[in-house]
C-alpha cells in the first residue's frame, strides 16, 4: 500500500520533523514529540556537535533517528 500511494506512506510512516533551525530549537516541535533539550544535546554530542549554533537544521526522522545538517 505504501509503495503505491504517497498519501498512505505519509500517514503510516510519518514525515520528518524539524526540531532545530539556524541553531535555535523549535520548542513546539520538541513538545509535540516529547523531547527535551537534554535529549537533543545528547544526540548532537553523538554526532560530534558541541553547540546548537553549529547546526543549520536538525530533523527527527520517521524512524526515530535524528539527522543534523551543519552550517
Amino acid at each position: 500500500l505504501t509503495y503505491k500511494s504517497s498519501r498512505a506512506r505519509t500517514l503510516i510512516q510519518g514525515r520528518p520533523l524539524i526540531v532545530i533551525q539556524d541553531g535555535k530549537p523549535i520548542e513546539a516541535n520538541l513538545r509535540s514529540e516529547r523531547l527535551t533539550l537534554d535529549d537533543l544535546m545528547e544526540e548532537a554530542r553523538i554526532n560530534e556537535i558541541e553547540r546548537l549554533d553549529e547546526v543549520k537544521w536538525a530533523m527527527l526522522e520517521p524512524g526515530g533517528r535524528m539527522t543534523f545538517i551543519k552550517k
